[in-house]
């Protein structure tokens, strides 16, 4: 199979579908580092801490400003629900198939660019929340989790988190 492109997505706030979204930036988990160096080391390097990530942003980019992207920005948690279907290409058929996609987020709002009056074109809204829960599920199996408030990482059903816990004596 051979990935191909995002066919279309919608957007779900605690089951209530959102619409006027124009895309969605998922967002980076990007590791805490610490630099190493020393001793029987030939130099320094940023290495990875185990299990451990910043906060991922997620933005919402809407076409225009009305009731959704105001709404949004209520001081609780907002469980967002991204359903994707991805086309892919199986080469040895020639055939094009769908691939179901789902990122299950949890998060704050961050910032609300309210965006721009200007006739004839969008408004240019965005909206970004800095998220503590993620899941990816791709064709209905669970590719990723991570939840910063649980101690949950875990990657293709390798849970990175169990001998951490264990250490803790959790």
């Amino acid at each position: 199979m051979v990935p191909q492109q995002v066919i279309n997505f919608e957007v779900f706030d605690s089951g209530t579908r959102l619409l006027g979204l124009a895309s969605v930036d998922i967002g980076t988990l990007e590791a805490k580092t610490a630099e190493i160096a020393g001793a029987g080391i030939a130099g320094s390097i940023d290495m990875p801490t185990k299990s451990q990530f910043t906060a991922p942003e997620v933005t919402l980019h809407w076409r225009t400003l009305f009731v959704q992207p105001v709404e949004i920005m209520r001081q609780d948690a907002k469980m967002l629900s991204l359903r994707g279907a991805n086309q892919q290409y199986d080469s040895g058929t020639g055939e094009l198939k769908v691939l179901p996609v789902r990122v299950d987020i949890r998060g704050h709002i961050k910032s609300n660019n309210l965006g721009k009056f200007e006739p004839s074109a969008t408004g240019d809204v965005e909206t970004t929340l800095v998220c503590d829960y993620v899941k990816v599920r791709v064709n209905g199996d669970e590719q990723l989790e991570f939840d910063l408030f649980n101690y949950v990482y875990k990657v293709g059903g390798n849970d990175y988190m169990a001998d951490i816990l264990g250490a803790l004596g959790l």
